[in-house]
């Protein structure tokens, strides 16, 4: 366990949080591109982390399902959980930017006003749902 915990420490490390960094890339002629993903509801392509409000989901690397450790069900990586209030990645820790608290990608921060990780994504309070941040 520890060892694999190093070990994602170490990948992380070197290539970065997706959502949390910049989602462009360079291309060959040096200019930057955004990376695209895939939203886990209706299959919409835009780049990472954009908010599909008809899904309340954002769009992901690699759609795949997985079991939530917090409410034990088969769920797509990048789904917002309404019980909970966040969006669902898979084994992804990463620090507040504000508090510097480890925290999970996706969780709702009241201190940063938005979801960690997720910085094209805010929350309507009087709503109660997320929305494109703009």
């Amino acid at each position: 366990m520890r060892k694999s915990a190093i070990l994602m420490l170490a990948v992380i490390a070197c290539f970065g949080l997706v959502g949390c960094t910049d989602t462009h890339e360079p291309t060959s002629t040096g200019k930057t591109q955004e990376v695209m993903g895939t939203c886990p509801g209706c299959g919409m392509k835009a780049p990472l982390g954009t908010y599909c409000a008809k899904c309340k989901a954002v769009t992901v690397a690699e759609v795949k399902t997985f079991t939530c450790p917090t409410c034990k069900k088969e769920v797509k990586q990048g789904t917002w959980c309404a019980k909970h209030n966040c969006f669902r990645f898979e084994n992804t820790e990463m620090k507040c930017p504000k508090s510097g608290a480890a925290v999970t990608k996706g969780a709702f921060c009241k201190k940063c006003s938005g979801y960690h990780g997720l910085p094209m994504v805010k929350y309507d309070a009087e709503k109660k749902v997320p929305v494109a941040k703009k």
